[in-house]
């Protein structure tokens, strides 16, 4: 076998390799292809029945449907529970909120100071600071530091 002749036959395998890859990934991408569209045309089909019957079915009865295929046992004594448990939930819920009031009125009433005999004066003021409440001299010229 010559070079030609070995080159050649490289060639011709490869471009085997690569037309068989081509087809695979031709009927690959045409299968994934085609089983979307089937699965598309399916979902709408069924869209299309759910929707009919939701038309078609009163809408208690179909809650009544779901509940009653959720819920095992008799519907009466689930209510009568849900009802004491919703009754307990808002008793403690309002107990709460009156001792949340108590305790915040408790915190936020604060004792009145006791009430002065006389009202004050500013003689009084004076007496007790008297270099705090001097008034400058209007007159004299502001002094620059």
């Amino acid at each position: 076998m010559t070079r030609a002749t070995e080159y050649s036959t490289k060639s011709e395998a490869v471009d085997q390799a690569l037309r068989v890859a081509r087809s695979a990934a031709l009927n690959a991408v045409t299968g994934t292809g085609t089983a979307g569209l089937f699965l598309g045309r399916q979902g709408a089909s069924l869209a299309k029945k759910g929707y009919a019957r939701a038309r078609t079915t009163p809408v208690k009865k179909a809650a009544q449907g779901v509940v009653g295929s959720l819920t095992p046992g008799d519907a009466t004594a689930t209510g009568t529970k849900s009802r004491r448990g919703r009754r307990l939930a808002i008793g403690v819920l309002i107990g709460s909120v009156i001792a949340g009031g108590a305790v915040l009125f408790k915190i936020s009433r604060r004792e009145h100071p006791p009430i002065a005999s006389a009202p004050p004066r500013l003689e009084d003021l004076e007496e007790q600071n008297p270099a705090k409440l001097a008034s400058p001299d209007i007159t004299s010229a502001p002094t620059a530091n």
